[in-house]
Order: C-alpha cells, then sequence, then structure tokens
C-alpha cells in the first residue's frame, strides 16, 4: 500500500493479510475502509472517525447475531446486533465507542464485509498504549509494519496477530533493543492492514504519537 500520498487517490489499496482484508477508498480525507471477516472471529478496528465513533455510527448494517468485544484489562461484555434495533449492550442500546487507534475483538456467524465510513485522522495524533495487555491499532488507515506506523516498541514489548482464518494466534513478536522485531528466534516483524488489530503486551505504558498529513 502507499502511503500519504495515495490517501489522496480514487482507490489507495487493495490489502490483504492473516486475519481482516481491507480495501480502502478516499477522495481528499473523507472515504470509506472496507474491511471483510470470515466467519467466527476477527481483530478490528475502526480505521477512520465517524460523526461519533458509537458502534450504531460506524457499523450501521450489521447482521443479527454479531458480536463487538472491547479489552479493558480484561474483556467487556459483548456488544449484540439486533435487526430493527441496532446494536446493544446488557439488554440496553449500546453506548460503546470505538475510535482509531482502538481495537476490538469481533465476531461474525458468517463472512461479512464491515464498511467504515468517515475522516482519515490527520494531524498530531496520539494514542495511549497501557502497560500489560492491551488491544491496539493504527490510527492511520495504511498498510505496514509496525516500525513503519510509529509503534513505539521497547525491549521486551510482545505483539499477537490474530489469524481470523486459523482462528489461532500467530507465534509472538518480541522486540530486543539494537535487533528489531523476532519472531521463533528470527528476524520478522509484525504487519498490519486499515482496519485490523492486535494485541500489545507492553511492559511499561506509553503513547503512540504518529504525525500525518496526506498532503506531504
Amino acid at each position: 500500500m502507499k502511503t500519504k500520498t495515495s490517501i489522496l487517490t480514487a482507490l489507495i489499496a487493495l490489502a490483504s493479510g492473516a486475519g481482516a482484508m481491507a480495501q480502502v477508498y478516499s477522495q481528499n480525507v473523507v472515504g470509506y475502509v472496507n474491511v471483510t471477516v470470515p466467519a467466527g472471529f476477527s481483530m478490528i478496528a475502526n480505521p477512520l472517525n465517524g460523526a461519533n465513533n458509537g458502534l450504531n455510527t460506524i457499523i450501521p448494517t450489521a447482521s443479527e447475531g454479531m458480536l463487538l468485544y472491547k479489552f479493558n484489562t480484561t474483556f467487556e461484555d459483548a456488544n449484540e446486533y439486533f435487526d430493527g434495533f441496532g446494536w446493544a449492550q446488557n439488554g440496553e442500546a449500546t453506548t460503546t465507542v470505538l475510535n482509531p487507534g482502538e481495537g476490538a475483538f469481533f465476531y461474525t456467524p458468517s463472512a461479512a464485509t464491515l464498511t467504515f465510513v468517515g475522516e482519515v485522522p490527520t494531524g498530531a495524533l496520539s494514542n495511549p498504549v497501557p502497560g500489560g495487555f492491551s488491544i491496539e491499532a493504527s490510527q492511520v488507515p495504511q498498510s505496514g509494519n509496525l516500525t513503519a506506523l510509529g509503534f513505539p516498541a521497547a525491549e521486551g514489548d510482545l505483539v499477537y496477530l490474530f489469524n481470523a482464518l486459523t482462528q489461532q494466534y500467530a507465534d509472538a513478536y518480541e522486540y530486543f533493543d539494537g535487533f528489531g522485531w523476532a519472531q521463533n528466534g528470527e528476524a520478522a516483524e509484525p504487519t498490519v492492514n486499515p482496519g485490523e488489530a492486535f494485541f500489545s503486551a507492553k511492559l511499561a505504558s506509553t503513547t503512540w504519537n504518529r504525525s500525518f498529513n496526506p498532503n506531504n
């Protein structure tokens, strides 16, 4: 996927990976991202700023039985989609928000395409990354490895990618100062697509800062 200036083109990318697949289309800095998910679980992210980033705004055309779980040291109660009602949590209309840079586990009974509509985040972007386990994602809808996406890696950090096709995690990626990312003792770096999230396990909290200007 081309970066930065390609966000202004009609077709910025066709990206595929072990988990969700994404097609990103944008003109100026407003557009949409198609994220294709197979039946079962996927780790997804909201790649664009919607009107309010509530689930009924960013995923308004879901299907009966779809579930979304956010993670905050533990998994929160499920958000479930009901035809004719929308997203609900604990029997009430949900108030769950999924902002760019946040991720979640998503379940669908059958393969589906999720269409996110909104603005591409630009300018000085900041996303807090806590110590311990958390679900993270790039605030900018670009494909790339974590170094290219500006992820603040430090010695001992672990990253886990979820393979939606096999419904299993890939072996952990670990970061070593002076070397970089490795997997199973070999140099390898985690790569993510627009709309794809991952588990981060950090020894200390930090901030994922990124400056993005699509005109440069």
